[in-house]
């Protein structure tokens, strides 16, 4: 199975008051929007009001979200729709309220599962940050790893999913780094082509070492999206992206976002509808695994840890229409892109403009984060002829290496151009 061109995030409990159940009557929607990776948050047995992180049993599906059939019947609609369905799994730790932990803590040293957790010098049992309730499992113990290898292996056998997101992956690699490959090796035993996505930045090599497909647009401090200082920050956005996406690694295996559960308020609620959309062009071009969390392609504002109801659905057709030209284009030009190359242009304080080489002809993008502008972009050529803007459907002359833009505040353009042979051998010589 090919490389997903797009996720959809989505929470159970609150994407539908059916739960697991209203996510499959919306499958036939979410193929029509075009995305092709459905990841579902946590769903697994936890206590009361939790998220879902806490888990108290990996083998059971919450009620809250619906039962084992309900699973299945999801998936195997999802498989005839050609739509993946990934897990959202917390290896690192379980809750406080799992059986193991309950029983070390009313027998101490004396529970057979006192060596599952780690301890910390102190001899307190340890957790990151305020994570109170989330208690670390000591990796470097084989019963533990047999567990979730195996519960890992259940969902794959009992209802045919398609990979995992591991939540806080980082963890396991900061106690035991031998665990990731050893497990990854494994699982595609079970499943080859199986999809697995590391909670964790990408900037880290280990991870696609160890075998994950990607890892997180995080900068090289823990859980710091990587775009925050670009849209929060004293300097525009075009100058700070212009040298984030310049370090990449491997770019094609970046899996971004705008949203997700971790990112608070919605793009759209903090910096409205026309900064968001073409903030949301920018991440369906770009090489990797863009992803659209619950309801952005409507523009729904919610706090997923703070608004655990079942959310209302505002009617926004435009903006769902927008997605889902801008996914499709993604599909027919950009499948295989796995570079980028940045371009020069005159208006650096405020607009990005990138190369993208994929299945079809080259495309020049460049984003307008300021007001009107006028914009002349340096390209790799220097043959005249015109490109065309696929988004704005016009026609654009091209002369002596540049093409000059007029793009209205919060604007972009999608050129395609042709790199001939011979404009290939003159820039590379």
């Amino acid at each position: 199975m090919s490389r997903p061109q797009v996720a959809y995030g989505i929470i159970p409990r609150s994407f539908s008051d059916e739960g697991l159940e209203g996510v499959e009557k919306r499958l036939p929607d979410l193929a029509e929007l075009g995305v092709d990776m459905i990841w579902l948050s946590p769903i697994f047995e936890h206590p009361p009001h939790d998220f879902g992180y806490a888990v108290t049993d990996y083998r059971r599906v919450d009620p809250e979200h619906g039962s084992l059939q309900d699973l299945k019947r999801l998936v195997e609609t999802a498989h005839r729709s050609g739509l993946r369905i990934i897990l959202d799994l917390a290896p690192n730790h379980t809750s406080d309220r799992h059986p193991f932990y309950v029983d070390v803590r009313e027998r101490g040293d004396a529970s057979a599962y006192a060596g599952h957790y780690v301890k910390g010098d102190d001899g307190a049992y340890a957790h990151y940050f305020d994570w109170t309730n989330l208690i670390n499992l000591d990796y470097g113990h084989p019963e533990v790893q047999r567990m979730m290898l195996e519960a890992m292996e259940y969902w794959i056998n009992e209802c045919d999913v398609d990979g995992y997101r591991l939540d806080a992956a980082w963890g396991i690699r900061q106690r035991t780094p031998e665990f990731w490959p050893r497990c990854v090796r494994r699982l595609r035993q079970s499943k080859p082509d199986l999809f697995l996505l590391a909670e964790a930045s990408a900037l880290d090599p280990y991870y696609l070492e160890a075998g994950f497909d990607a890892a997180y647009d995080w900068t090289s401090e823990l859980g710091r999206w990587a775009w925050t200082s670009a849209f929060t920050g004293r300097r525009g956005p075009a100058p700070v992206l212009r040298e984030l996406l310049s370090t990449s690694p491997d770019p094609a295996r970046v899996f971004r976002f705008l949203n997700n559960n971790d990112t608070g308020p919605r793009f759209l609620s903090v910096h409205g509808e026309e900064r968001y959309k073409v903030a949301a062009a920018m991440l369906l071009t770009l090489p990797g695994i863009p992803c659209i969390y619950m309801g952005d392609e409507v523009g729904l504002e919610f706090n997923p840890y703070d608004d655990r109801s079942t959310v209302r659905w505002p009617e926004n057709r435009e903006l769902r229409e927008f997605h889902r030209r801008l996914i499709g284009l993604r599909k027919d030009r950009l499948a295989g892109c796995r570079q980028l190359t940045i371009l020069g242009n005159d208006q650096s304080e405020q607009c990005l403009s990138y190369l993208l080489m994929g299945s079809g002809p080259p495309l020049v993008c460049t984003f307008n984060f300021g007001p009107a502008v006028e914009v002349h972009v340096e390209l790799p050529v220097r043959d005249s002829g015109v490109a065309n803007d696929l988004w704005n459907d016009v026609t654009i002359p091209l002369g002596n290496g540049r093409v000059a833009l007029s793009l209205d505040g919060n604007a972009f353009s999608l050129l395609e151009v042709d790199l001939s042979a011979s404009s290939h051998q003159r820039r590379s010589g």
